[in-house]
């Protein structure tokens, strides 16, 4: 193992050495000292922080995930993350207090064997699965397993325009998760649609912190912009991968930032002005619907007091805002201008407000 882990460290030091037109040494030597100091080599390479040259000033506005992991820690309860996360309990919650989430069709668990899981999904999908269906995991993030469909005769057509049998759907779900929800599919604002030429639903990442008195406040708010007919909208997948799309803060008045890629060489993130498969132009395009967006996060957020900070998913539709998902556990990319800096010291505030300040690592 440990060898293996030489290995590709080695290969990660020579493909950053390549793409930054660096010293293999130079590179080793900054790898060494950032992971030391709590990085996690996915995100030196992610944020471009292993370039000699350009790394040191990148410092300045990177974020340590494991810093923003230990901020929300401080604040919000685990027993409160793992309760939000369970998209079936968030539906049934939000129902109640009238927040606008996609129809739950069904709940699909594992039950007893693989192929008798597999037979009783592929018999309940065929029933009640709508037109345009999207499943996804009852638990997770980060877009693993979710799937876009469209019934196809007696199976489905996935985004790519493969088909399945009911029986093939339902064995490659269960390869993913133990639990599935299904829903209708939701469609983007047409203002959305016409400005990225995507399909795929795209949707606002609104973080808001739930003081200990008085309103929620919106701390950080990102559009994820899908990019080459992909079914999903966000930069990064479970695993960290990034998936070609793009993201761009939104500013307080509901206009994008420059919107960022990952860059061509695969190492650090590129600012981007136009859509690359509509030609339109991105940075200070208006969000449809930007502040009934933000009103629906803030009112959301009052819903579950016990859970202070939330990273909210809201799709802005032509029917209004929907929210798409809560996450009491949540991630950010990187923001070159610093906005996450801000984020994180806000963050590290209310939990020292609350007596659980985090110790910054390193």
């Amino acid at each position: 193992m440990v060898v293996a882990r030489a290995v590709r460290t080695a290969r990660l030091v020579r493909a950053a050495s390549r793409a930054h037109r660096a010293p293999f040494h130079r590179v080793a030597i900054r790898l060494v000292r950032m992971v030391r100091d709590g990085w996690e080599m996915a995100e030196l390479v992610l944020l471009g922080l292993l370039d000699p040259r350009e790394g040191p000033a990148r410092e300045a506005w990177a974020v340590r995930r494991i810093d923003l992991a230990d901020a929300q820690d401080a604040i919000n309860p685990p027993e409160e993350v793992e309760r939000i996360g369970d998209k079936r309990w968030f539906a049934t919650m939000a129902a109640e207090h009238d927040l606008p989430t996609p129809r739950v069709v069904e709940t699909l668990r594992r039950s007893g064997t693989d192929a008798g899981t597999i037979a009783e999904w592929a018999g309940r999908l065929r029933a009640v699965a709508p037109a345009e269906t999207v499943v996804k995991p009852l638990s997770g993030m980060g877009a693993r397993g979710v799937r876009v469909l469209t019934r196809d005769g007696d199976g489905v057509v996935d985004h790519a325009g493969v088909r399945l049998s009911w029986h093939e759907l339902a064995t490659a779900m269960l390869a993913d998760a133990d639990a599935f929800v299904v829903q209708p599919r939701l469609r983007s604002h047409p203002v959305l649609r016409e400005l990225t030429g995507q399909e795929a639903l795209q949707t606002l990442r609104i973080i808001t912190l739930l003081p200990r008195s008085g309103p929620a406040e919106v701390l950080y708010a990102v559009l994820r912009i899908a990019t080459g007919g992909a079914a999903v909208d966000n930069f990064r997948v479970g695993g960290g991968g990034a998936t070609g799309n793009l993201i761009a803060r939104v500013e307080p008045d509901g206009t994008l930032a420059p919107p960022l890629r990952l860059a061509s060489n695969g190492h650090g993130l590129a600012r981007v002005d136009r859509h690359p498969d509509s030609g339109h132009l991105l940075t200070g395009a208006a969000v449809p619907g930007w502040e009934e967006c933000r009103a629906l996060a803030q009112r959301a957020a009052a819903v579950f007091p016990k859970l202070p900070c939330v990273g909210w998913d809201i799709a802005p539709t032509a029917d209004g805002p929907v929210i798409v998902e809560a996450n009491g556990g949540w991630r950010a990319t990187g923001d070159p201008d610093g906005a996450l800096v801000t984020l994180l010291a806000r963050l590290r505030e209310a939990a020292a407000e609350r007596g659980g300040a985090p110790q910054p690592v390193g």
